[in-house]
């Protein structure tokens, strides 16, 4: 059996309607005013709310982590900031599959699910291994370049829904 790359386009096509993008929305909404909230650590901006942070500041941002914190941090990391990208993919994919961009514009939010989910383990691994291991200096790294690629990614998605808005706007 051969996978048919456009797949997931299609899927998102057959399924997008104003309703289920009213709901991954509320979903979002839900995990950013509430959920989160009670997970994530006080003190500081957590990484990937950031837009850039370099190895160090990775590292250091890890080191400065309490055990409880620590402990928020991977189940976080873990859990809820794991589903959320796969949310927010599927929005927006949704809204580029409603304003009629092609299968590869609604692909393309794909790339920031990758790239999101490379951070989060980069984190939960920082976390988890020594800061003398190899491996840290590995996973500040993965963290550090992962973050800017998705904000990157996401700014070009918004982008393109911007672009299919306004096609759309002024097609009518």
């Amino acid at each position: 059996m051969q996978l048919n790359s456009n797949h997931y386009s299609e899927f998102i096509s057959k399924n997008s309607s104003i309703p289920v993008i009213i709901i991954l929305f509320g979903l979002i909404l839900l995990m950013n005013l509430v959920i989160f909230p009670l997970l994530s650590v006080p003190e500081e901006k957590i990484l990937d709310t950031r837009l850039f942070y370099t190895p160090r500041e990775a590292g250091s941002y890890i080191l400065q982590l309490d055990h409880e914190n620590r402990r928020k941090s991977l189940i976080m990391h873990g859990t809820v900031d794991m589903l959320y990208p796969a949310i927010y993919t599927l929005l927006f994919s949704s809204i580029i599959a409603v304003l009629r961009g092609n299968p590869g514009l609604i692909s393309l939010p794909l790339l920031i699910l990758l790239a999101d989910l490379v951070e989060n383990l980069s984190i939960i691994l920082l976390i988890a291994v020594s800061s003398k291991s190899a491996l840290y200096n590995f996973f500040s790294i993965t963290a550090a370049l992962s973050t800017p690629l998705k904000w990157g990614l996401v700014g070009i998605s918004s982008g393109i829904i911007l672009f299919l808005l306004s096609r759309r706007i002024y097609e009518k």
